[in-house]
């Protein structure tokens, strides 16, 4: 998994919402800047290839399992093995 850095004070950014375009809203604890990014994506574990942007409840049980799982945060989607990349 990535972690995104604020690029003013190279500090880990926190997830808070998503804008109305569909981006992720990620804001820095420390310098309060808030930073759009684009979805995470759901990836194949087999193929890498994308299969879709992630949801939001993927994402959190990909961020469980890497925790377990030595950080690759294999999850069952559909009966297919994935995970998700920011």
């Amino acid at each position: 998994m990535t972690t995104n850095t604020c690029d003013r004070c190279e500090q880990a950014t926190q997830f808070c919402g998503i804008d109305d375009d569909g981006d992720w809203l990620h804001r820095c604890p420390t310098c309060s800047r808030l930073v759009a990014l684009s979805p995470p994506t759901l990836m194949d574990y087999y193929t890498a290839e994308d299969i879709r942007p992630a949801t939001r409840n993927e994402l959190r049980e990909s961020l469980a399992a890497a925790e377990i799982d030595g950080g690759a945060g294999v999850i069952d989607v559909a009966g297919n093995p994935c995970y998700v990349i920011e």
